[in-house]
């Protein structure tokens, strides 16, 4: 006799989605589990994080340079004029732009940005030789496509649209949703956000002084590392986050070129510093570098942005050095203008020429800009009599000076060397201020025009501020107080306005 089964088909049917149901439920239950501590983490920080105000990222890396051969050329070009000291260091410069810097080329990554096209659809715009995008999740997204550490400080650290809490947010919440869906190609995205956050970590600026954010940064890592056993795969890169990390506290939250100086205070001490003492000018040049140099370090890269808006430009720190620059331009003007004997300022006049082929023997191409900007000035070039006194050799200096600087101009040479040099800033700042205006694209949302963000475009401002950046890093390590204080305190004080510097060429030389 058969026993029949006492279940039906529809009964069996139920059993089995029960069974289905409780296996899902199994792995719900473990998936929130899993990420609970984290998503708990972001919950409690996200609203706080986006009261804040926007503070200043900033930052760029350190690339040291040699200059073994720097020495030896100082002492063939002892009597060499301006043409002279170029040409010589052009021969022996390595050919090219620095190659340490990078910039941003879609058609670098052609199989990335298609990639990004197709996930980002309307959200991506490819214009010629440019890519936008509308947001900042898609920047994310874009540098979790090209990982390169390099671009995400360019791309996303550097620039002033977005602010840092919206940053860290977006970052927190990507790798949150890539650790929840714990695939492999979401277990890189997970990764590659938390490189772009080691990025920001070693981006060189005072952004982290804030210390709520980098305490959110810190309890990030640590929720982060309570669930590091079941994301073995973050371990290499939780490790360096937690390096990065440490430099900051150490640094309290500053990361700088700054690096300690020999201060010279009892030798060569001078009356009083002037382009007429021989001793003193002597000394000047090596100064001037280490001065240009210092000023240059100070400048973090949100800083450049800062001053290519012009609502922001008054209290950026590229608006004083430019200010700095000037001051000293007129100072120049002023060691001429204030001699009242006619040989006393030719002297003066032929220390100022002097001054400026030195300046270039140190590469210091921004200080010898300056000179020839304060021989130029009106209140020293009406000084006919004086003018006058110049021999043929003194007036090929100064029109050699006057060619180097046009040269320098065209062909954007003194980006060319190696460190130490002192590039000529404020022709890169009109490099960049002229990227920075290029015109932008908007986005039709809801009624209302979004701008897009040029990805491009920041990639080359940045690419100049990383450049400008390999040169800050090598300031001079000899420091004569007597002559930075001069020129960092005391230039201050001096009557160095127009009007002033007009009396006193009027004063030295009366009209007829």
């Amino acid at each position: 006799m058969k026993t029949r089964c006492s279940l039906t088909a529809k009964d069996i049917k139920k059993i089995s989605m029960d069974q289905k149901r409780t296996t899902k439920q199994k792995k719900e239950e473990k998936k929130e589990k899993r990420k609970s501590s984290l998503v708990m983490f972001l919950n409690h920080f996200k609203p706080q994080m986006r009261e804040h105000a926007k503070t200043e990222p900033s930052g760029s890396p350190r690339i040291q340079e040699e200059n073994d051969f720097f020495e030896t050329l100082k002492a063939k070009m002892l009597n060499a004029t301006p043409t002279d000291v170029v040409r010589e260091f052009m021969k022996n410069e390595p050919k090219g732009e620095n190659k340490g810097v990078q910039i941003f080329h879609i058609k670098d990554y052609p199989t990335q940005i298609n990639m990004f096209r197709v996930m980002g659809e309307y959200h991506v715009q490819v214009v010629d030789k440019d890519l936008y995008v509308d947001s900042l999740e898609q920047v994310v997204k874009l540098l979790s496509l090209v990982t390169n550490k390099t671009f995400s400080q360019q791309i996303l650290f550097y620039q002033e649209k977005y602010s840092p809490f919206e940053i860290l947010s977006c970052l927190m919440e990507n790798v949150i949703t890539a650790l929840d869906d714990n695939l492999k190609s979401k277990n890189e995205e997970a990764i590659h956000c938390i490189n772009i956050l080691i990025a920001w970590l070693e981006v060189r600026g005072t952004v982290f002084t804030d210390n709520k954010l980098l305490f959110y940064v810190m309890d990030f890592y640590k929720a982060l590392k309570s669930v590091e056993k079941k994301f073995p795969f973050l371990l290499s890169c939780l490790n360096d986050l937690n390096e990065a990390i440490k430099v900051v506290f150490e640094e309290n939250g500053v990361v700088t070129f700054a690096k300690k100086r020999i201060v010279d205070e009892n030798l060569f001490k001078f009356q009083e510093v002037c382009v007429s003492d021989k001793e003193c000018r002597e000394r000047l040049p090596e100064q001037l570098s280490g001065i240009e140099l210092m000023l240059l370090g100070k400048i973090t890269p949100h800083e450049y942005y800062l001053y290519f808006n012009a609502t922001t430009r008054p209290v950026s720190l590229v608006n004083q050095y430019s200010q700095w620059s000037c001051l000293f331009s007129r100072w120049i003007s002023y060691e001429i203008v204030r001699v009242k004997d006619l040989e006393k300022r030719k002297v003066a006049l032929l220390g100022c020429l002097t001054l400026a082929t030195d300046c270039l023997k140190y590469k210091n191409f921004n200080s010898a800009i300056s000179i020839l900007n304060g021989l130029e000035h009106q209140a020293v070039r009406r000084l006919n009599n004086t003018w006058n006194l110049l021999e043929k050799k003194d007036w090929n200096i100064f029109c050699e000076l006057k060619d180097v600087v046009l040269e320098e101009k065209a062909q954007n040479f003194s980006v060319t060397f190696r460190p130490p040099s002192v590039p000529n800033f404020e022709h890169q700042i009109e490099i960049m201020q002229e990227i920075y205006n290029s015109p932008d694209i908007y986005r039709d949302v809801d009624g209302e025009k979004v701008q897009m963000l040029n990805v491009v475009k920041c990639s080359k401002i940045g690419a100049i501020i990383d450049l400008l950046g390999v040169y800050a890093s090598n300031v001079p390590e000899k420091e004569n107080k007597q002559i930075v204080e001069f020129f960092t305190t005391k230039l201050l004080n001096l009557p160095l306005n127009d009007d002033s510097l007009l009396g006193l060429s009027l004063s030295a030389e009366i009209p007829k």
